[in-house]
């Protein structure tokens, strides 16, 4: 008798625990549906206000937004499309407290935007390209601890979005996991530049008409230990010695004011794999200097263009797998040389005028991608994202605006 009793009682205590477990389930997944509703409610609402939040419902109930499917990245993010009620986005990061990238390219973004930003803990990037705030609110961005991407800046001609300047700088310098920095802000001097020494930045780019480099600001980006990309415009004169202290860099985009000494000086950069040059400055016989980067992979010259000589050099870089290049003569013996790069994959001819028998031969190999002044997603320029942001068309020398290099634009005459 009693060890039925035992029995009914050791019963009943396993359905009480299997009930109690299957409540938890119940209540966890009602408030997890509850949670992924409200939000996907409040991105139908930000949607119809001018917000582009594109989302699915995740396996775990968590909501998630699909960027660049054709990546399959999965990122939680909100996008102003076009120019909407500034006011009203404050509640949206209330609303949608797991954002991981907001991108306000048209938006003007003021103090009361950015206090509510530094609160977003999860926040991986964030795109301001019309700062309507100083550099007094800019000390919100040392409270992005997870922030990894920023670009920051603001357009000359929008009179409301001018009061940023380099003093900024030191504020976004610490920002203790930040990797990838894009600026568009004038005023930047090298006591600016020297703040950001002790920083992490693996990437920064610096827009091409706003901030354009002088030796000494350079030094000062040099001595950023961990930096690996540089994108950069050189002011006249602008010798580029201080590259040589950039001993990790392995990408360096230099779209305007290159030389030849700047060239003789990037020779030198042993461990470069991604290499741009640009510059009215150049002369033939300079790319000479770049036979020793013996790690080239990706090589884009333009303007005034290379010479038969530069492209024995050039045919002579062992890695080299893409090329972009402008000829000062496009000869057959030129499109001979160039289709029997052994390891080179692609190859852009930045001419616009080329003979047929030109093209005939450069076209020959079927092994090799040839294309015909073609700037739009170039292999050589792949650091900058163009399969999200097209590129112009035409022309020889072209600039990035900050955005990492997503927008371009024709560059005034140096």
């Amino acid at each position: 008798m009693r060890n039925r009793l035992l029995r009914l009682s050791f019963t009943v205590s396993g359905i009480l625990l299997v009930a109690t477990l299957v409540a938890l389930v119940l209540a966890w997944r009602t408030s997890a549906r509850q949670e992924v509703d409200a939000q996907c409610e409040a991105a139908d609402r930000i949607t119809k206000a001018g917000f582009l939040v594109t989302y699915e419902r995740g396996r775990n109930g968590i909501l998630r937004t699909l960027v660049g499917g054709e990546y399959g990245v999965r990122f939680t993010r909100i996008e102003a499309t076009v120019l909407v009620d500034d006011a009203s986005i404050v509640d949206f990061f209330q609303e949608l407290p797991g954002l991981r990238v907001i991108d306000l390219e048209y938006l003007p973004v003021r103090e009361v935007h950015l206090r509510e930003i530094k609160d977003l803990q999860g926040l991986r990037a964030l795109y301001i390209d019309r700062a309507y705030f100083g550099d007094e609110a800019a000390t919100c961005f040392e409270s992005m601890d997870n922030l990894m991407e920023l670009e920051l800046g603001y357009d000359l001609d929008d009179v409301g979005s001018t009061s940023l300047t380099g003093e900024c700088l030191e504020s976004v310098s610490r920002i203790p996991h930040l990797q990838s920095l894009s600026l568009s802000i004038e005023g930047c001097s090298s006591q600016h530049f020297e703040s950001m020494r002790n920083s992490k930045i693996t990437s920064l780019w610096l827009d091409s008409v706003m901030m354009p480099v002088s030796d000494e600001d350079l030094r000062q980006i040099a001595a950023i230990d961990s930096l690996q990309l540089l994108a950069i415009t050189l002011q006249s004169g602008a010798t580029g010695s201080a590259l040589e202290q950039s001993a990790r860099l392995q990408s360096l985009y230099i779209v305007g004011g290159a030389s030849d000494v700047v060239l003789r000086h990037i020779g030198n950069l042993t461990g470069l794999e991604n290499l741009a040059v640009c510059g009215r400055e150049l002369t033939y016989g300079a790319v000479l200097h770049l036979k020793t980067l013996k790690r080239l992979r990706t090589l884009f010259v333009a303007s005034p263009g290379v010479s038969e000589r530069d492209v024995a050099a050039i045919a002579s870089l062992p890695a080299l797998e893409s090329l972009s290049v402008k000829l000062a003569r496009p000869t057959p013996a030129c499109a001979r040389v160039l289709i029997n790069i052994p390891t080179l994959k692609y190859l852009n001819i930045l001419n616009s005028e080329l003979a047929d028998d030109f093209k005939d031969i450069i076209t020959s190999n079927p092994s090799l991608a040839v294309d015909f002044n073609r700037l739009e997603q170039d292999p050589c320029l792949a650091p900058f994202d163009f399969p999200r942001h097209d590129m112009p068309r035409g022309g020889s020398t072209w600039g990035w605006d900050g955005r990492s290099g997503r927008h371009w634009r024709p560059m005034p005459s140096e």
